[in-house]
């Protein structure tokens, strides 16, 4: 004779476990207003619009998808965005796109890392950065998108972006590397591919840029 658990109650247990080491689950659409650890407890997909949607003032925020995929449905956009955060740190998963917007769009945060992603069929950029103080993208896998596969620009009034683009696969998209107004960015170890409508790394106002 068996006993099964209830389902919410299996749900629950992870969950537990999570919040008593301070990270935060989430296995659904969620819109995040509060900084700290989340991480992924199963596959996210949103009906329309984000999936993960960052609030800013809320300080630092870091997501582990571990390992799962964050998708969305028409009429979509971006399937995660952030805006006006000090740090964001998204590391470990798989982000599938929409035809009408960036899959991963963050815009006003201070310090973005992106490390181990896999990040692909986006209407637009693979991954949109604007308007950051300092970034780190290291390890991802960017492919099959309409814009460029990773762009890191500035737009507003703010001082130029700074940081590392490291070790990348960039495949199947109009551009592979787009940079607009950054200082002190260091390209290396990046493979890109098929460029079908734009170049492989395209350097607008880049000041003491390093492409090795």
């Amino acid at each position: 004779k068996r006993s099964l658990l209830p389902p919410c109650l299996v749900l629950l247990v992870p969950a537990a476990a999570l919040a008593a080491e301070g990270r935060f689950p989430i296995w659904e659409p969620t819109t995040i207003t509060t900084g700290g650890h989340y991480v992924l407890t199963q596959d996210v997909n949103a009906l329309g619009g984000p999936a993960i949607d960052i609030v800013g003032g809320i300080g630092d925020v870091e997501i582990d998808l571990n390992g799962f995929t964050v998708t969305s449905g028409p009429p979509g956009g971006a399937v995660i965005q952030a805006n006006g955060l000090s740090s964001l740190t998204i590391r470990n998963g798989s982000v599938r796109g929409t035809p009408f917007g960036p899959a991963v769009r963050i815009v006003g945060v201070s310090q973005v890392t992106l490390e181990r992603l896999k990040v692909e069929n986006s209407g637009a950029e693979c991954v949109s950065i604007l308007d950051a103080s300092g970034v780190m993208v290291r390890n991802n896998v960017m492919s099959n998108c309409s814009g460029a596969a990773l762009a890191i620009e500035v737009v507003g009034p703010l001082a130029r972006t700074r940081g590392t683009v490291e070790g990348n696969q960039l495949s199947d998209s109009l551009e592979g590397i787009r940079l607009r107004t950054v200082t002190s960015m260091t390209l290396r170890n990046n493979q890109i591919r098929n460029a079908t409508g734009g170049n492989g790394i395209t350097l607008q106002d880049c000041a003491g840029c390093l492409l090795t």
